[in-house]
């Protein structure tokens, strides 16, 4: 995965989770072993894990100071990039997801607030909600760079999972679209095709979402909308695509 790039901004996050949220404690209670969630004032510590409900996914806190979120087959889907031995993540009592280096050191933060608590569902997603509404604060799979094309790819497999295929059809979705797109947003063919898809011609994702010029989510919503229809799972769309030449699907 590419290295988390900080901003003056992510810096200003990390200082505030130090100050306002309070350091980890080295008394801080810890998530109960095979708990999918993670509740206020509850601690990761190195080596320790959340697990899905259906035991596919694995939020980790490594040893080696990164927190990875792990699909079937240590596929790793996501990471802090934090890579500091000796790191915990703490749910804060103030709502903020925050992995700290040792000497308390906030190297990454969700910069989230209020009466929250983290989740890791059994789509591959990790979600911060509101404990009162169950209303979703933040997301891993939130593409928060479109050209950044692993986290297009993230939110492509999360998306993938929340249609209702199973993690098996994964490999044909990334093998088909970066075939077609590279999973690029603003791929365009002069054929008329174009985004993550290659719908063709490029404005029928409208029916996804007014953006669908620009957000990939969009396109991706779009495009697994129409491999259902058309086809009904990734994998009966790849097998067509490989038949074709110059592929197609």
């Amino acid at each position: 995965m590419r290295r988390l790039v900080r901003s003056i901004t992510t810096a200003l996050l990390l200082a505030a989770a130090a100050t306002a949220g309070g350091l980890a404690a080295s008394g801080a209670a810890h998530a109960g072993p095979e708990s999918y969630r993670l509740d206020p004032g509850e601690t990761l510590g190195a080596g320790q894990r959340l697990v899905s409900a259906d035991g596919q996914y694995v939020l980790v806190m490594q040893t080696d100071g990164n927190l990875v979120m792990y699909a079937p087959g240590s596929l790793a889907l996501w990471a802090t990039g934090t890579n500091r031995p000796g790191s915990i993540v703490q749910m804060q009592t103030d709502g903020n997801l925050v992995v700290y280096a040792p000497g308390h050191v906030a190297v990454w933060a969700s910069g989230t607030s209020g009466a929250l608590h983290a989740e890791m569902q059994t789509d591959g997603n990790i979600v911060i909600y509101n404990n009162a509404d169950h209303a979703a604060r933040w997301a891993s799979a939130a593409i928060r760079d479109r050209n950044n094309t692993g986290q297009v790819r993230y939110s492509g497999y999360v998306q993938m999972r929340d249609v209702g295929w199973a993690h098996s059809e994964w490999p044909s979705l990334n093998a088909l679209w970066n075939g077609e797109s590279g999973w690029r947003w603003n791929a365009a063919n002069p054929s008329g095709a174009y985004g993550v898809p290659q719908a063709k011609p490029g404005d029928q994702m409208a029916a996804a979402g007014a953006d669908w010029h620009e957000n990939p989510a969009t396109q991706i919503r779009w495009g697994l909308s129409y491999i259902q229809g058309r086809y009904g799972s990734p994998g009966n769309a790849y097998s067509v695509w490989l038949s074709r030449s110059p592929h197609w699907y």
